[in-house]
């Protein structure tokens, strides 16, 4: 019986150490991950490789707020997507290096509720949908192109695929940019390498969409100034 006993006991310790052991665990890895967001800020990675002398350069970007409606109101959405946190993170890129500014439209306007807008960015994730948009300029008119975009559902929205999809990019050089509530770039830097191959997918920059305001500093030092 006192073997029995003592057979349990130690079985019960042995998880409770599991146990404390895991919660140990979570609470490094979440400690890493709030580190290496921190650090995304602080550690810029400049784009001095790149050559923009006498190269056309256009500053793309795809936000929530981009709408069809242009007297909707879209300050809903959850990191300041008003012109928003993507759209003011293309200004900062303009105000830097000039060129122009485009905003890719989505043919049907994404809610303006932020939760709402995730359900539907994850149904069409899951249906691998191509939704058509339309542009102003011609992106393959130019030599350097930064394209941006927020991060939902741990990727780029789907109307950014039809984007890769339609255009011919090859000899270009694309430099990425997002903004994002809590999972960086979500690895869309890659995947647009994968989308693009026969590009100069250059590394890109990911700032915190509720950061926006106060990261002007971060794509400056980012984005040589010509």
């Amino acid at each position: 019986m006192r073997r029995k006993l003592g057979r349990k006991m130690a079985i019960m310790l042995i998880m409770i150490v599991i146990l404390l052991l895991s919660v140990s665990c979570d609470k490094n890895n979440n400690g890493q991950i709030h580190e290496t967001a921190k650090k995304s800020n602080e550690k810029i990675s400049t784009n001095t490789d790149v050559d923009y002398i006498n190269k056309k350069i256009l500053i793309i970007y795809y936000s929530a707020a981009n709408l069809n409606d242009v007297d909707a109101v879209s300050s809903a959405t959850a990191v300041g997507d008003g012109d928003g946190a993507t759209g003011t993170f293309a200004k900062y890129i303009h105000d830097r290096i000039g060129g122009v500014v485009d905003r890719i439209i989505p043919d049907e306007d994404y809610p303006l509720d932020y939760d709402h807008i995730l359900e539907r960015a994850k149904k069409e994730k899951n249906a691998r949908e191509y939704p058509g948009f339309s542009l102003t300029t011609n992106p393959e008119d130019y030599d350097i192109i930064f394209v941006g975009y927020p991060i939902w559902s741990y990727d780029m929205p789907r109307v950014m695929y039809t984007f890769f999809a339609r255009y011919d990019f090859e000899g270009k050089t694309i430099i990425p940019f997002n903004t994002y509530g809590s999972s960086l770039d979500g690895g869309t830097y890659d995947k647009i390498r994968e989308l693009e191959p026969d590009a100069d997918v250059v590394d890109g920059l990911a700032i915190e969409g509720k950061s926006i305001d106060s990261s002007k500093k971060y794509v400056e030092q980012w984005v040589p100034e010509l």
